[in-house]
């Protein structure tokens, strides 16, 4: 069982690739828009008007006098959770593109490839870590590890610690031996 925590998306990354034009569109229409130096000054169906800095992808409510992200935009228009956003950005950008496994399940499978000497010990490391009660991984030969269909392989986790891949298979080999 993997729980959709597992993965993070890259908000930053996916709002460089946005059309926030065609957001605001489709959100509260748009009765025009003027291009300045700098950014967009758009005016919606709803009365609203914002200007849209590009270069840091932030809207500007002149009505409220506040700026949003991307995310804080859509939350406000439409007062949605953080997965129902996810839902609405899909519309806009593949934002499969900007999948990444999430900071609390890379610090698990860091910690648990670090001490585990075996198959099981990993996996029963991990259980504890996430709080599962039960978690299906598949590794071969290779020291890969398939989680949630998408293939990692364990310097993905490890590289922030050793200097090289190869020594992180070295090391990862060693610990299997004992």
């Amino acid at each position: 069982m993997i729980d959709k925590g597992i993965y993070s998306y890259d908000i930053i990354a996916i709002s460089k690739e946005l059309d926030y034009e065609a957001l605001i569109y489709d959100l509260e229409g748009i009765c025009f828009t003027e291009y300045g130096s700098k950014g967009r000054k758009i005016k919606t169906d709803m009365s609203n008007t914002y200007q849209h800095f590009s270069e840091s992808r932030v809207i500007y409510d002149f009505k409220k006098d506040i700026s949003y992200h991307i995310v804080s935009y859509i939350q406000h228009i439409k007062n949605l959770s953080h997965l129902e956003i996810l839902e609405v950005l899909k519309d806009y950008v593949d934002i499969e593109q900007f999948k990444s496994v999430s900071s609390r399940w890379q610090n698990a499978l860091l910690e648990a490839l670090q001490v585990a000497k075996n198959r099981e010990e990993f996996l029963n490391k991990l259980i504890e870590n996430v709080n599962f009660s039960c978690i299906n991984i598949h590794r071969d030969k290779e020291d890969v590890i398939y989680i949630a269909g998408k293939k990692y392989h364990i310097s993905d986790f490890l590289l922030q610690n050793y200097k090289s891949k190869q020594d992180i298979i070295k090391q990862f080999q060693r610990n299997r031996l004992k």
